[in-house]
């Protein structure tokens, strides 16, 4: 059985908060401008996740 740390955990279920809070601006039909910048912030941690 393999042993998760909570660490990890943590950062998947901020990224998954993230992602759930672009994909509710896209149903509200929010202006690119405002999406964007959390895009390229969830890119980057996703990133950040796969280096790490």
């Amino acid at each position: 059985m393999m042993d998760y740390d909570d660490q990890i955990k943590n950062r998947l279920k901020r990224i998954e908060g993230q992602l759930r809070g672009i994909l509710r601006m896209m149903d509200e039909n929010k202006e690119c401008k405002d999406v964007s910048p959390n895009y390229l912030l969830l890119e980057l941690q996703l990133i950040e996740q796969l280096v790490w």
